[in-house]
C-alpha cells in the first residue's frame, strides 16, 4: 500500500501546470495586427509593445511601439514570416483590434476567420475594425497623445463612441462571427479612418502638439453579405442600424424646431422587435421607447408649456423615424439583413423560412413590410424652465 503511494506521488510530480510556461521578457507582445492584401498574398502587420519604452529604460529615439509586417499566401504563413524579423516569439494572446483593408473584406473573411477561430492563443474578444480609404497597416502607426498604443486608442474610442454616441457599435470576433454563422442574419463592421499625413502621424512629434497633425478617426459600418463587404452606411443610416437592433449605449440627435436647431439627448433606448403573420407573409412590428431630455434650444419655445413638449417629443420621434427608414432602405439595397429580421423568422416560423431560405436576401428581404413604432418622452427640460432668449425679451 505504501508502495502504491509513493509511485502516485512520484507521479505528481510529472503533472504541473507549467509545461508550456514562458517569460515575458522573451515575447513581442502585440496588441493590433493588420490584414491587407497584395496581389494575391496577404500583408499582414503586428504591432508590437516595446517593453524597455513601457518600463522607462530606453534610449532617446526609441519608440513605444513598433510595427512589423510580412507577406505569405495565409496569415499562418505571413505571421511565420513576420517572425524571421522578430528576436522574440509573437503573442496574440493580448490582442484588442483587428484592422482589416477594405479590399481584404470584399474578397471575404471567411480564411481569416477560421485561421483566428483555429488559433488557440486568440481570444476571440478583439475589436474588427476596417480600414476605409486607407492602407490597414497604416492605422496601426498613428500615435496618439492620450493612448500608450494606437490599438489601444482605437479600441477605446471604439467603447466611448458607442457609449456617448449612437454611431459605433462594438463589434469583436465572436458578434461578427455569430451573426454570421446564425440564419437569416448578416454581419457588420465599424470601420477608421485616417485624417492627415500617415507619414506625420507616425512620427512622436504627432504626440507633442496641442492640435495633432493625423489622427484616427471613427467611421460608420461597414455592411456585409455573409463574410463579404458590399458598402457603408451614412451617419443616419448607422443610427437608424442601431436603433433597429437595439444596440444603443446614449443617442444624441439635432434637427430644427421651430426652424432652430434644438439638440436632445437619449439616455435611455429601448428596441422591442416581433414578428406577425399577415395573409401568409411575415410583418416586422418594431417598437421603440425612448427618454430624454432638451439640452439645448435655440427656439422661442415655451418650455412650461406641457403641449409644446408633446410637440417636441412628436418632432424627436419624426426625426428617429427618418434614421430607420434610411436604414432599412440602405439594407435592402445592399441586400443584405443586418438587423436579422430573417433569424426571427427562422425561430418564429421555422416552416416558413424553410420556403424562402435560399432567396431570402435577393427576394423576400426586399419585399419585408416593417412597422416601426417610436414614443419618446422627454423628462428633463435641463437647469431652466424657459430659454436665455425668453428672459431677455421679458
Amino acid at each position: 500500500m505504501k508502495l502504491k503511494i509513493i509511485i502516485i506521488l512520484s507521479f505528481c510530480f510529472f503533472l504541473t501546470g507549467c509545461w508550456n510556461y514562458r517569460e515575458l521578457s522573451d515575447l513581442s507582445i502585440s496588441t493590433g495586427m493588420s490584414i491587407d492584401k497584395e496581389g494575391d498574398e496577404y500583408r499582414v502587420g503586428m504591432l508590437i509593445s516595446n517593453a524597455k519604452k513601457v518600463e522607462g529604460n530606453s534610449k532617446e529615439g526609441e519608440s513605444q511601439t513598433i510595427v512589423l509586417d510580412a507577406k505569405g499566401k495565409t496569415i499562418l504563413e505571413a505571421l511565420k514570416n513576420i517572425e524571421l524579423t522578430s528576436p522574440k516569439e509573437l503573442y496574440i494572446r493580448h490582442l484588442l483590434v483587428i484592422v482589416i483593408s477594405e479590399e481584404v473584406a470584399e474578397e471575404g473573411l471567411e480564411e481569416i476567420l477560421d485561421y483566428l477561430l483555429r488559433d488557440p492563443q486568440s481570444r476571440k474578444m478583439f475589436y474588427l475594425i476596417l480600414a476605409r480609404d486607407c492602407k490597414a497597416k497604416d492605422t496601426l502607426k498613428i500615435l496618439s497623445p492620450l493612448e500608450a498604443f494606437p490599438s489601444q486608442s482605437i479600441a477605446t474610442n471604439i467603447e466611448e463612441t458607442f457609449r456617448l454616441q449612437a454611431t459605433m457599435t462594438k463589434v469583436t470576433y465572436n458578434s461578427f462571427l455569430g451573426d454570421l454563422l446564425e440564419p437569416g442574419k448578416d454581419p457588420y463592421v465599424n470601420s477608421v479612418l485616417i485624417e492627415g499625413s500617415t507619414k506625420d502621424g507616425e512620427k512622436e512629434d504627432n504626440l507633442k502638439q496641442t492640435e495633432p497633425d493625423t489622427v484616427i478617426k471613427m467611421g460608420t459600418a461597414g455592411i456585409f453579405r455573409q463574410d463579404k463587404l458590399v458598402g457603408f452606411t451614412s451617419k443616419d443610416e448607422n443610427r437608424g442600424l442601431n436603433l433597429l437592433i437595439g444596440n444603443i449605449g446614449i443617442m444624441y440627435t439635432v434637427f430644427d424646431y421651430a426652424e432652430k436647431p434644438i439638440s436632445i439627448t437619449l439616455p435611455s433606448v429601448k428596441t422591442e422587435t416581433s414578428m406577425k403573420m399577415r395573409n401568409n407573409k411575415p410583418v416586422i412590428e418594431v417598437s421603440i421607447k425612448a427618454v430624454g431630455s432638451i439640452n439645448e434650444i435655440n427656439s422661442d419655445a415655451d418650455l412650461e408649456d406641457p403641449n409644446v413638449i408633446k410637440d417636441i417629443e412628436k418632432a424627436t420621434a419624426k426625426e428617429l423615424q427618418k434614421y430607420t427608414d434610411s436604414a432599412i432602405k440602405m439594407a435592402k439595397q445592399y441586400q443584405s439583413d443586418v438587423f436579422g429580421y430573417g433569424s426571427l423568422i427562422h425561430k418564429s416560423n421555422p416552416k416558413y423560412w424553410a420556403k424562402v431560405e435560399k432567396n431570402w436576401n435577393s427576394n423576400e428581404f426586399l419585399d419585408l413590410e416593417v412597422n416601426v413604432q417610436i414614443k419618446i418622452t422627454l423628462e428633463n427640460k435641463g437647469s431652466l424652465e424657459q430659454t436665455i432668449k425668453e428672459g431677455i425679451h421679458e
